[in-house]
């Protein structure tokens, strides 16, 4: 009875992390959902303007005025936030909390990733780190901003002459042109009769 009580356990058991398996990749199929959706052609043109004004202003003041100080006012997740921002404003991700809470754990977590691992010299961990750790604590406050994990990596991959010196890319450019980014989305978003923005502020 033993013999066959296990066997039959054992079968239980095979059949259970069939199971799992199977559920687990199914997943991978999808929900079948269909992704079609409506947008206005009035919607795409106040993406567009939002976008072309928001960098514009950024990459007016970073090509014409900053960078011949050898100063940067362009990033390249603000291209990312522009696509949050403009194409889905009613999105969490694209609310002004998040927005600019989300560069600024990401800008400040980079810095300092970046600093500690100056010394040990392993930037394949810092790189890793910095996205891994930012998108935590944006989790854990509710802050969650996908751009702000390509800037924590941005902040490791940015070479300074010192260490501490890299602290002034979270006042500039990073919360400086988040700021920017906010303010044209609330002018641009709000003149369609079909966007309010912000759905929170916090």
């Amino acid at each position: 009875m033993n013999k066959i009580d296990d066997l039959c356990n054992e079968t239980r058991c095979c059949r259970k992390k069939s199971e799992l398996i199977k559920k687990y990749f199914q997943k991978w199929s999808g929900q079948h959902k269909s992704n079609e959706s409506s947008i206005q052609f009035v919607e795409c043109i106040i993406t567009f303007v939002g976008t072309f004004i928001a960098l514009g202003i950024i990459s007016v003041v970073h090509y014409r005025i900053l960078a011949e100080h050898d100063l940067t006012f362009l990033l390249g997740s603000f291209g990312a936030s522009c696509v949050l921002l403009f194409a889905t404003p009613s999105s969490p991700l694209a609310q002004p909390r998040n927005a600019f809470f989300g560069q600024l754990i990401g800008a400040t977590v980079g810095c300092i990733v970046r600093i500690i691992f100056d010394y040990i010299r392993e930037q394949f961990i810092a790189a890793t780190l910095s996205v891994a750790i930012s998108i935590i604590i944006m989790q854990l406050t509710n802050t969650l901003h996908a751009p702000g994990g390509a800037t924590a990596l941005t902040m490791i991959m940015t070479k300074t002459t010192y260490p501490w010196y890299g602290f002034q890319y979270v006042l500039m450019p990073t919360l400086s042109g988040t700021i920017i980014l906010i303010i044209v989305a609330l002018i641009i978003n709000n003149l369609s009769s079909k966007r309010h923005y912000p759905v929170t502020w916090w």
